[in-house]
Protein backbone atom coordinates (compact mmCIF):
# COMPACT_ATOMS: atom_id res chain seq x y z
CA UNK A 1 0.00 0.00 0.00
CA UNK A 2 1.25 3.32 -0.80
CA UNK A 3 1.38 6.16 1.72
CA UNK A 4 0.25 8.78 -0.54
CA UNK A 5 0.15 12.53 1.29
CA UNK A 6 -3.08 14.51 0.76
CA UNK A 7 -1.76 17.97 1.21
CA UNK A 8 1.58 18.18 -0.59
CA UNK A 9 1.49 22.02 -0.08
CA UNK A 10 -0.77 22.46 2.61
CA UNK A 11 -1.26 26.21 2.70
CA UNK A 12 -1.57 26.78 -1.44
CA UNK A 13 -4.21 23.67 -1.37
CA UNK A 14 -6.35 25.04 1.36
CA UNK A 15 -5.96 28.42 -0.34
CA UNK A 16 -6.93 27.24 -3.62
CA UNK A 17 -9.68 25.43 -2.49
CA UNK A 18 -10.84 27.95 -0.39
CA UNK A 19 -11.15 30.14 -3.65
CA UNK A 20 -12.29 28.01 -5.50
CA UNK A 21 -15.10 27.25 -2.75
CA UNK A 22 -15.55 31.26 -2.51
CA UNK A 23 -15.81 31.46 -6.22
CA UNK A 24 -18.69 28.29 -6.79
CA UNK A 25 -20.90 29.69 -4.13
CA UNK A 26 -20.50 33.24 -6.05
CA UNK A 27 -21.67 31.42 -9.19
CA UNK A 28 -24.43 29.93 -7.31
CA UNK A 29 -25.35 32.64 -6.11
CA UNK A 30 -25.48 34.28 -9.58
CA UNK A 31 -27.29 31.50 -10.97
CA UNK A 32 -29.86 32.02 -8.43
CA UNK A 33 -30.74 36.00 -9.11
CA UNK A 34 -30.45 35.18 -12.66
CA UNK A 35 -33.16 32.50 -12.45
CA UNK A 36 -35.06 34.47 -9.87
CA UNK A 37 -34.55 37.85 -12.06
CA UNK A 38 -35.96 35.28 -15.53
CA UNK A 39 -39.09 33.98 -13.21
CA UNK A 40 -39.94 37.69 -12.59
CA UNK A 41 -38.92 38.30 -16.79
CA UNK A 42 -41.32 36.18 -17.49
CA UNK A 43 -44.26 37.15 -15.15
CA UNK A 44 -43.78 40.88 -16.39
CA UNK A 45 -42.58 40.80 -19.48
CA UNK A 46 -40.47 42.58 -21.29
CA UNK A 47 -39.18 45.37 -18.64
CA UNK A 48 -35.64 46.61 -19.47
CA UNK A 49 -34.73 46.86 -15.79
CA UNK A 50 -34.64 42.74 -15.62
CA UNK A 51 -32.03 42.61 -18.43
CA UNK A 52 -29.76 45.15 -16.61
CA UNK A 53 -29.81 43.30 -13.36
CA UNK A 54 -28.82 40.01 -15.49
CA UNK A 55 -25.97 41.90 -17.33
CA UNK A 56 -24.81 43.46 -13.39
CA UNK A 57 -25.06 39.85 -11.46
CA UNK A 58 -22.66 38.62 -14.61
CA UNK A 59 -20.41 41.61 -14.10
CA UNK A 60 -19.98 41.44 -10.95
CA UNK A 61 -19.99 37.60 -10.80
CA UNK A 62 -16.70 38.04 -13.71
CA UNK A 63 -15.35 40.83 -11.27
CA UNK A 64 -14.97 38.74 -8.06
CA UNK A 65 -13.51 35.76 -10.14
CA UNK A 66 -10.54 38.31 -11.91
CA UNK A 67 -9.78 39.49 -8.16
CA UNK A 68 -9.89 35.98 -6.65
CA UNK A 69 -8.11 34.45 -9.72
CA UNK A 70 -5.21 37.69 -9.83
CA UNK A 71 -4.86 37.34 -5.99
CA UNK A 72 -4.27 33.35 -5.81
CA UNK A 73 -1.99 33.78 -9.09
CA UNK A 74 0.02 36.62 -8.22
CA UNK A 75 0.87 34.88 -5.25
CA UNK A 76 1.75 31.67 -7.00
CA UNK A 77 3.49 33.09 -9.85
CA UNK A 78 5.18 36.18 -8.53
CA UNK A 79 7.79 34.01 -6.20
CA UNK A 80 8.62 31.45 -9.49
CA UNK A 81 9.02 34.09 -11.70
CA UNK A 82 11.77 35.88 -8.85
CA UNK A 83 13.67 32.67 -8.54
CA UNK A 84 14.33 32.68 -12.47
CA UNK A 85 15.12 36.19 -12.85
CA UNK A 86 17.53 35.31 -10.46
CA UNK A 87 18.70 32.38 -11.90
CA UNK A 88 19.15 33.72 -15.27
CA UNK A 89 20.90 36.81 -13.84
CA UNK A 90 22.98 34.40 -12.09
CA UNK A 91 23.70 32.60 -15.26
CA UNK A 92 24.57 35.82 -17.09
CA UNK A 93 27.73 36.23 -14.56
CA UNK A 94 25.77 39.52 -13.43
CA UNK A 95 26.09 39.88 -9.29
CA UNK A 96 22.74 38.35 -8.07
CA UNK A 97 21.52 39.41 -3.87
CA UNK A 98 19.27 36.55 -1.64
CA UNK A 99 15.73 36.16 -2.87
CA UNK A 100 13.24 37.82 -0.50
CA UNK A 101 9.43 37.20 -1.24
CA UNK A 102 6.66 38.79 0.13
CA UNK A 103 4.74 37.89 3.56
CA UNK A 104 2.07 35.78 1.70
CA UNK A 105 3.39 34.58 -1.07
CA UNK A 106 3.60 30.82 -1.84
CA UNK A 107 6.82 28.04 -1.83
CA UNK A 108 8.35 30.31 0.91
CA UNK A 109 10.22 26.63 2.02
CA UNK A 110 12.00 27.16 -1.57
CA UNK A 111 13.66 30.32 -0.34
CA UNK A 112 15.24 29.40 2.46
CA UNK A 113 17.58 26.46 0.15
CA UNK A 114 17.91 28.95 -2.27
CA UNK A 115 19.59 31.37 -0.58
CA UNK A 116 21.88 28.98 1.20
CA UNK A 117 22.80 27.52 -2.23
CA UNK A 118 23.39 31.34 -3.43
CA UNK A 119 25.61 31.86 -0.58
CA UNK A 120 27.30 28.28 -0.39
CA UNK A 121 28.02 29.52 -4.14
CA UNK A 122 29.72 32.89 -3.18
CA UNK A 123 32.08 31.25 -0.57
CA UNK A 124 33.41 29.16 -3.40
CA UNK A 125 33.65 31.94 -5.77
CA UNK A 126 35.67 34.12 -3.14
CA UNK A 127 37.91 31.03 -1.95
CA UNK A 128 39.03 31.00 -5.07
Amino acid sequence: MLNRVLLVNKRLQLAVMVYSIALALCMTLANFIIQLTLLNVAQTANQPKSLILILGGLFLVFSIAVIFGFALTNRIAGPIFRLGSHMKDGVEGKKIEEVKFRENDYFAEVLTPYNALLRKLRDLQSAK
